[in-house]
């Protein structure tokens, strides 16, 4: 009868782990407080009908597995019972996580505690199963639903939010997910959590991007990354990766911005992320490469639907990096109708343009008309004004950093009235900061 109950327990055991879709590891991995690769050792000589675990770890598997039918931890209780009944001279069956013999296995002995303990292990498994329970639902499912759908809106909607609103909703959220996860919950609402972390770290970062505090953003990417590892999250990973190259791009470090990706990019982020290696390989001087990827971006997926990370790349996008790197690398006649095209692009866009984007191709085609062969002066210190009063409501440091370079070379122009107009604009431009509201 005794070998027989031992049977059950570890045939029930295997019927319910498979159920669950568990390994023998992943189930093991469930049960904190061992170490994992002794209990991976037990549960598997338990579906052999080798051993029966102790009693707290039974009581910490059927709080993984759930109730279905009769507790393990009972079949372990009535095994033990019928054990301690023998009056045979065998070997007694060896309770991994009980009082050993000499004769038992290594593994378990090495997993053994005392009697008076196994009592006080068997009482803690069953607080802190309880207490998961009590997280989980203190986790609050939907204030973490209407975060993830947050999420999905930010996706398409964060452009044209005034920063500082934005800012502030985001870092609430931000707060909320990372008391959770210091929390003890399910394997299911932890991987959830994560997930919402990463991407909600990742517009702290570029918001603090935009308003020009690159350190802070370096900061917040590293740690978005870190949560985006955990669950794999490849357009996270792909878009962090892609802030990494604007931060070193914007410090002027253009091989760092160019070998800032790593891996393979998802097809999502395909484009942006070729559009963002090409600018920094026009910078380098690289020609080649830089028109390599300009190819690459526009072989890959355009105009998408908007998913958690950085924006999609738009046709009017698109046109505005091809005007960067065409500039950049002397194409000034070809740059200059890729800015017209994207400047079109934008005006068209009406209320959802992004403001930023249409900044730089207004200051892009400001640049290409200083660069012909008779420069258009003052058409384009008037285009490069328009940039700065496009984006005088709502700032970003990409922008404004851009317009400061231009109007350093426009230097040698400064009679000219439309110069001065644009440096006043330049000198007098509000710095991008959360206090503005706007």
């Amino acid at each position: 009868m005794d070998d027989d109950l031992l049977a059950q327990l570890g045939a029930e055991l295997c019927r319910r782990r498979e159920a669950a879709g568990l390994t023998q590891s992943d189930l093991a991995a469930c049960l904190t407080g061992w170490e994992r690769e002794s209990v991976r050792t037990i549960i598997s000589k338990c579906e052999r009908g080798r051993v029966a675990p102790s009693p707290a770890i039974l009581h910490a598997i059927d709080g993984v597995l759930g109730a279905d039918g009769t507790p393990l931890s009972s079949l372990g209780a009535a095994q033990r019972r019928s054990s301690r009944r023998r009056t045979t001279a065998s070997a007694p069956i060896a309770i991994a996580g009980a009082p050993t013999t000499a004769e038992e296995d290594p593994t378990d002995r090495r997993t053994a505690i005392g009697a008076a303990g196994l009592a006080a292990i068997a009482a803690l498994a069953g607080d802190r199963l309880r207490q998961i329970a009590t997280d989980d639902a203190h986790c609050d499912v939907l204030s973490l639903i209407e975060t993830e759908e947050a999420i999905e809106r930010y996706a398409t909607t964060y452009t044209l939010v005034p920063h500082a609103t934005l800012f502030e909703e985001i870092a609430e959220r931000w707060h909320k997910v990372d008391v959770a996860l210091g929390g003890r919950t399910s394997l299911g609402t932890r991987r959830r959590l994560t997930a919402a972390g990463g991407r909600l770290t990742y517009y702290l970062s570029r918001l603090s991007f935009n308003l020009g505090d690159l350190s802070a953003a370096g900061r917040l990417a590293e740690l978005a990354d870190r949560y985006a590892t955990q669950v794999e999250d490849r357009v996270i990973l792909a878009s962090i990766a892609g802030m990494r190259s604007g931060i070193a791009y914007y410090r002027k470090d253009y091989g760092g911005a160019a070998s800032a990706f790593e891996s393979p990019d998802p097809p999502y982020s395909r484009a942006r992320n070729a559009a963002y290696r090409a600018r920094a390989y026009a910078a380098q001087g690289d020609a080649s490469r830089a028109l390599a990827e300009l190819d690459v971006m526009r072989h890959s997926p355009i105009g998408q639907h908007g998913q958690p990370g950085d924006l999609p790349l738009s046709e009017a996008a698109a046109s505005m990096f091809e005007g960067v790197v065409l500039c950049g690398v002397g194409a000034g006649e070809a740059a200059e109708q890729a800015a017209r095209e994207s400047i079109a692009g934008h005006q068209a866009a009406g209320p959802a343009a992004h403001l930023e984007e249409w900044g730089h191709a207004l200051l892009v085609l400001a640049a290409a008309l200083v660069r012909r062969d008779r420069p258009e002066v003052d058409e384009a210190a008037a285009v490069a004004a328009q940039a700065m009063v496009l984006m005088e409501s709502r700032p970003t440091h990409t922008v404004l950093d851009r317009a400061r370079r231009f109007r350093d070379e426009l230097t040698s122009f400064r009679t000219v009235p439309a110069v001065r107009d644009f440096h006043e604009l330049v000198a007098s431009a509000p710095r991008p900061a959360l206090v503005r509201g706007v």
